[in-house]
């Protein structure tokens, strides 16, 4: 489960929440929350605002002029990173049935020439996706492409290399 802590803006009109995105060396992205989203805990004696990826009955909009917005919705919103190499790019193919997709570019130097890592947001109505991911660059070692399945429980199943080249080996 990936968690997010929100800032509270208050004003005359209510209180609205957001946090912000990293997109690296650009300049954050304000993503906007309902209310009806937020989670309360306590920590150190203090109680914090956060939200919690996956969002069950949530879904996630963007307006003309580019704000992403996550409210109450009859589907679910995943969100899921692709790390890129040195130097290289990382990119994800959603498998299943999607509403929406957002993509939002990490960039790890400011015109991304040290690389370009993938964050993506993905409103569907099911309960587990596939993603199929890619990443180019100098790699260490790590594999260059694979799957992960991610469930609406928070769970994370990935596979490296090709899901349907070991199905086919495994029958």
């Amino acid at each position: 489960m990936t968690r997010f802590y929100l800032t509270k803006n208050i004003t005359p009109d209510g209180v609205f929440y957001y946090f912000n995105l990293s997109r690296g060396s650009l300049p954050s992205k304000k993503i906007w929350v309902s209310s009806h989203l937020v989670q309360k805990e306590l920590e150190e004696g203090k109680e914090v605002e956060f939200i919690e990826f996956p969002l069950k009955n949530a879904s996630i909009k963007q307006t003309e002029k580019g704000t992403l917005v996550i409210k109450k919705g009859a589907n679910n919103v995943f969100y899921y990173t692709v790390k890129c190499g040195y130097r290289g790019s990382a990119e994800a193919e959603i498998k299943g049935d999607v509403v929406n997709q957002v993509y939002i570019p990490h960039y790890r130097s400011p015109r991304g020439n040290l690389g370009i890592s993938a964050q993506y947001f993905i409103e569907t109505p099911e309960d587990k996706i596939r993603v199929d991911w890619h990443k180019t660059g100098r790699l260490y070692g790590q594999p260059n492409h694979g799957s992960c399945y991610l469930t609406l429980d928070g769970g994370e199943i990935c596979v490296d290399g090709d899901v349907d080249e070991i199905k086919e080996l495994l029958e």
